[in-house]
C-alpha cells in the first residue's frame, strides 16, 4: 500500500483538540520545526522570530544546537534514567561538580529537580529541614514580595502575594508574609526594610526560616532590581534573626543578566538558589536546588537525610543536556553576550518608545528586559484589566510574526501591565534590532487603539 503523508495542521482547534488547554477560546498554531530564534507553523510554513526563548525565557541556545542534540542522543543509548533513591551517575557528578566549582563557587551541594516550580518547592522543604536539624522548629514561615512568581506548585505559588495568583487556590496555600514594596519609589530600600522589620515583628522573628526573592525579577516586573542598600539591609536582618536568604533565579541565572548567577553582582551571598530554564535551554527538562556548605551541613550533622525527590531528579539524559549547555554557554562567552546584547536592545527600545504615553518604564538586566504599559490619559496608572492588554500584545505580535511574553499584572495593584524580552543568548545583532523594530512597531499601533477603548469606556 502506498504511504501517504498528511499535511500538518496549521492550528489545533479546541473543540478538536483531546490537550486540555489553558485558554478554552484559543485556537493554538502550531510549530512544525525551529532554527536558531525562528519557528516554522506548520501548513502555512510563516516563520515566527522569537523574542522570549521559546515563550517561557528557556531556549537560551535557540534551537537545532547540534552539540547538545548530539550530548542527549549519546547519553539516551548509553543510558537514560536512572532513580537517584537508588544511585548515582556520572553525568549528575560532572554537572553537580561544574556549577559549584566553576560557575557558582559560593554553593557547595545540588540537587537536580525537572524544573524551576519542583525547584523552589524542594528549596522550601530544604530551608525547613535545615531549621527542623538544627532544633528550631517553630522556623516555617516564608517572607517573599507581593510582586513575585515562583512556580505553579502549592507550595511555591503560596511564595506570591499576588491575589490574581492565589485567590481560586488560597484554601491550598501556606500563610507566608508579603513584602509590598514598590522599588520605584524607594530607591534607598528604606521603606522596603521598614516593612521587612513590621513583618519580622508580626510573625515574631524565630518564627521566620526565609526571605524569598528573585535578585532581578522576571515575569512579575521584568528587569526590576532592588537597590543594594535593601540587600544590606536583608543582610544585617539575617545575622540578627537567623532567617536564611533564598534567591529564585530560574530565569536569572546561566547568564541571562550578564553574569552567571544574578546575585553575583549584589552585596549578599544567598544561603539557597534555585536555577533552571537555561541549564536545559529547551533540550531537557532539567532545574537545581544549589546550597552552601552550612546548610549541608546542618543536615549532616543531623538526621544526615533529605527525604524529598521526583523521579526525574538527577537522572542521566537531563543532566548530560545540562552538561553539554553548559560547554556551550562557556564557548560562547554567554554572560558577555548578554551584557552586549542587552545593552543594545535596552538603549534601542529606550530611544524609540520614549515617546509613546503607552509605555512608562523601559527596564533591562542584560538579555532579560521589560516594558512596563500604564494609562496613557495619565502615563502612570495601570490599564484597566477589563483590557486584557496581556492578551493584545501576545495576539497582535504572533499576528506580526513575533513571539512575546506579556504579562498581566495590573490586577495585583502593584505595577502595570509588562511586556518581556528574553531572547536567546545566541541571537545575532540583526535579530536582536528585528526583535527590538517589531515590539516598537506592535507598540506604536496598539496604543491609538487602547486610546480609543478608554474613551468608549469612559463615555
Amino acid at each position: 500500500m502506498e504511504e501517504t503523508m498528511s499535511v500538518p495542521a496549521a492550528t489545533a482547534s479546541v473543540d478538536e483538540s483531546c490537550v486540555l488547554p489553558r485558554a478554552a477560546d484559543f485556537d493554538y498554531p502550531s510549530v512544525e520545526s525551529a532554527d536558531g530564534v525562528w519557528l516554522t507553523l506548520a501548513g502555512s510554513g510563516r516563520r515566527i522570530l522569537d523574542a522570549c526563548s521559546g515563550g517561557a525565557m528557556t531556549t537560551c541556545l535557540g534551537h537545532g544546537d547540534e552539540a547538545v542534540i548530539a550530548a542527549a542522543a549519546e547519553q539516551s543509548l548509553a543510558l537514560p534514567y536512572a532513580y537517584q533513591h537508588h544511585f548515582t551517575n556520572a553525568p549528575q557528578e560532572r554537572l553537580a561538580e561544574r556549577l559549584t566549582t566553576d560557575l557558582m563557587p559560593e554553593m557547595a551541594r545540588v540537587r537536580f529537580t525537572s524544573g524551576g516550580s519542583e525547584a523552589n518547592e524542594t528549596a522550601l522543604r530544604l530551608i525547613r529541614s535545615y531549621h527542623v536539624e538544627r532544633g528550631d522548629a517553630d522556623r516555617w514561615r516564608m517572607i517573599a514580595p507581593a510582586q513575585s512568581y515562583h512556580g505553579s506548585l502549592t507550595g511555591a505559588l503560596a511564595l506570591s502575594g499576588r491575589p490574581s495568583l492565589r485567590a481560586r487556590w488560597a484554601p491550598y496555600l501556606a500563610g507566608h508574609l508579603h513584602l509590598s514594596a514598590r522599588w520605584r519609589d524607594d530607591p534607598d530600600g528604606s521603606q522596603a526594610l521598614a516593612e521587612l522589620d513590621r513583618l519580622l515583628a508580626e510573625a515574631g522573628p524565630g518564627t521566620v526560616a526565609a526571605y524569598v526573592c528573585e535578585p532581578v525579577s522576571a515575569a512579575a516586573a521584568p528587569a526590576l532590581r532592588p537597590p543594594d542598600a535593601f540587600w544590606r539591609g536583608l543582610d544585617e536582618r539575617r545575622r540578627e534573626h537567623g532567617f536564611l536568604v533564598a534567591f529564585d533565579e530560574i530565569v536569572s541565572g546561566m547568564g541571562r543578566t550578564g553574569i552567571w548567577l544574578a546575585s553575583q553582582q549584589l552585596p549578599i551571598t544567598p544561603d539557597v538558589v534555585t536555577i533552571g530554564k537555561g541549564l536545559g535551554a529547551g533540550y531537557a527538562p532539567i532545574a537545581a536546588v544549589l546550597c552552601t556548605e552550612a546548610v549541608y551541613d546542618a543536615l549532616d550533622a543531623g538526621s544526615g537525610e533529605f527525604e524529598h525527590g521526583h523521579t526525574w531528579d538527577g537522572a542521566p539524559l537531563p543532566c548530560a543536556v545540562g552538561n553539554a549547555v553548559i560547554d556551550r554557554l562557556v564557548e560562547i562567552e554567554a554572560p558577555a553576550r548578554a551584557r552586549e546584547g542587552g545593552a543594545r536592545m535596552l538603549a534601542a527600545l529606550d530611544e524609540r518608545l520614549r515617546d509613546l504615553a503607552l509605555v512608562r518604564e523601559v527596564r533591562g538586566s542584560g538579555l532579560l528586559l521589560g516594558i512596563e504599559m500604564v494609562d496613557p490619559r495619565d502615563g502612570r496608572s495601570p490599564l484597566p484589566a477589563a483590557l486584557d492588554v496581556e492578551r493584545l500584545v501576545v495576539e497582535r505580535a504572533l499576528a506580526q510574526d513575533l513571539l512575546l511574553t506579556a504579562t498581566a499584572t495590573a490586577t495585583d495593584g502593584i505595577v502595570g501591565d509588562q511586556v518581556l524580552l528574553a531572547p536567546a543568548l545566541t541571537a545575532t545583532d540583526a535579530e536582536l534590532d528585528e526583535m527590538v523594530a517589531r515590539t516598537v512597531a506592535l507598540l506604536e499601533a496598539l496604543e491609538p487603539e487602547v486610546v480609543g477603548a478608554l474613551a468608549e469606556a469612559e463615555a
